[in-house]
C-alpha cells in the first residue's frame, strides 16, 4: 500500500485489484509472487504512470525483480537499500530520479545480476569502489545519465560483466588498465563521450565473445584497436569512428570476422590499404571507412 500511496496510485495507468483485501497482492497488477503465493519476487510497473519518491521496501524481504521504468520517480533509492536480494533493478528513463548510485550499499547486493539506470540524472554521482564489488553483476546500462566522473579503476572487478553501455554521457579521465580484466564482455558502448580520452593498449583486452563495441566520439587514442577486435570471432557491430582518435593499420585478421554486419571507422587516422580480405565478408550491410589516409 505505501508504494501505491507514495508513488501516486490513483494515477496509474493500470492498478488492477490494488488495496483489495489482504491476502489478493499476488494478483494485484505488476505484482508476481512464488508459485505457492507466499511472497513477493517481482514487480513490473513500468510506464505506468508512477511518480514521487520510493517507499521502504524492506518487508519484501525475497524481492528478486524491480521493474519500474519510463516514470516519474524522483528522490532516490534508499528505499531499496535494504532488499539484498535483488536480481534484477530496472529504473531506466526516470529522468527525475538523481545520484542513485549514491543511496545503496552496493557490496550488499550479492546476487544482482541486471541494473539499468540510462536516463536517469547521475551527474554527481560516483562509480565508488564498493559499487564494483558486485559479484554476480552481469548488465550494466547508464547511457543519457549525465555521469560525469571517471570509470575508476576497480570497475575492472566487475568480471561477470557480459554489458557496459554508458554511452551518451560526460564521462573523463581514460579507461582504466582493469579494463582487461572484463573478458565476459558481449557488448561494450562507451560512444559520445567527448571527454574520455588518453591512450589506451587495446592489446591487453581479450574479449571472445563481444559482439557489439561503439567507441565512436570519444578521445580515446590508440594503434592497437582494430588488433583487438580482429581477436573477437562473434564481433557483428563495430562503431569507432572518432574524430581521428585511432591509428594504425587493417590487420588482414578483420577478414574472419564472419559475423559482421555494421563496420564503422570513419575519420579516424587508419593507414596502409584496404586488405583484400574483406571481400569475404559477406554479411556485411554497413561499410564506412572514410576519412581515413589510405
Amino acid at each position: 500500500e505505501n508504494l501505491y500511496d507514495d508513488t501516486g496510485g490513483q494515477y496509474w495507468q493500470h492498478k488492477k485489484y490494488w488495496l483489495e483485501e489482504e491476502g489478493t497482492e499476488c494478483a494485484w497488477y505488476g505484482v508476481l509472487c512464488d508459485p505457492l503465493n507466499r511472497t513477493v519476487l517481482s514487480l513490473n510497473l513500468g510506464a505506468n504512470g508512477l511518480r514521487g519518491s520510493l517507499p521502504f521496501l524492506r518487508d519484501l524481504s525475497n524481492l528478486e525483480e524491480i521493474r519500474f521504468p519510463y516514470g516519474g520517480i524522483a528522490g532516490k533509492l534508499d528505499g531499496i537499500a535494504e532488499n539484498y536480494a535483488l536480481r534484477h533493478i530496472d529504473l531506466k528513463y526516470n529522468p527525475n530520479l538523481r545520484d542513485t548510485l549514491l543511496d545503496i550499499r552496493w557490496g550488499r547486493m550479492t546476487t544482482l545480476t541486471v541494473l539499468n539506470l540510462a536516463g536517469t540524472r547521475m551527474d554527481t554521482a560516483t562509480l565508488s569502489e564498493e559499487f564494483c564489488t558486485m559479484p554476480a553483476l552481469e548488465r550494466l546500462d547508464m547511457s543519457e545519465s549525465g555521469y560525469a566522473k571517471t570509470i575508476p579503476d576497480s570497475i575492472g572487478n566487475l568480471v561477470k560483466l557480459t554489458g557496459l553501455r554508458m554511452t551518451q554521457n560526460n564521462i573523463v579521465g581514460t579507461l582504466p588498465v582493469s579494463f582487461a580484466n572484463l573478458t565476459a564482455l558481449r557488448v561494450l558502448d562507451l560512444s559520445y563521450n567527448v571527454n574520455l580520452g588518453g591512450t589506451f593498449n587495446f592489446d591487453l583486452m581479450e574479449t571472445p565473445n563481444l559482439e557489439t563495441v561503439g567507441l565512436g566520439d570519444t578521445n580515446v587514442e590508440s594503434d592497437t584497436v582494430l588488433e583487438w577486435l580482429a581477436r573477437c570471432p562473434k564481433l557483428s557491430d563495430v562503431r569507432i569512428s572518432s574524430e581521428r582518435s585511432f591509428s594504425g593499420t587493417l590487420p588482414t585478421e578483420l577478414g574472419t570476422l564472419s559475423n559482421l554486419v555494421t563496420f564503422d571507422i570513419t575519420a579516424c587516422r587508419f593507414t596502409g590499404t584496404i586488405p583484400l580480405e574483406l571481400g569475404r565478408l559477406t554479411g556485411l550491410e554497413t561499410l564506412e571507412m572514410g576519412g581515413n589516409l589510405f
